[in-house]
């Protein structure tokens, strides 16, 4: 007897508190050197947008400076955005069925 395999699958992005220096090293030094370009240039265009160093922040901190919300929300955001389009260049096939968020919360 076999069974269907469901190739369906859910997306889960990282919120707030889940941030760390060196987040953005797995994706803009990528061993695919398209996807590494790609992924430098996702953050480029976020630090021309945001007229700070997000790459910067994301790649050698300092914590201090990652830990503002007004660094940490776009970081996480743009490291996610270059980690679903790191997926969906290698995967041509993907549906998702869910996508969810969370939050590991900070206090201030």
């Amino acid at each position: 007897m076999s069974q269907e395999v469901d190739h369906r699958r859910a997306f889960v992005f990282p919120g707030q508190g889940t941030q760390q220096v060196g987040m953005s090293e797995y994706l803009i030094r990528y061993r695919n050197p398209d996807i590494a370009t790609l992924a430098n240039r996702i953050y480029e265009e976020a630090d021309d947008i945001l007229q700070a160093k997000l790459s910067s922040f994301c790649l050698s901190g300092p914590d201090a400076q990652l830990d503002r919300p007004e660094i940490t929300q776009p970081a996480i955001l743009v490291t996610s955005i270059a980690a679903v389009i790191r997926i969906f260049t290698q995967i041509n096939s993907l549906f998702q069925k869910f996508c969810a968020g969370l939050s590991a919360s900070q206090e201030w």
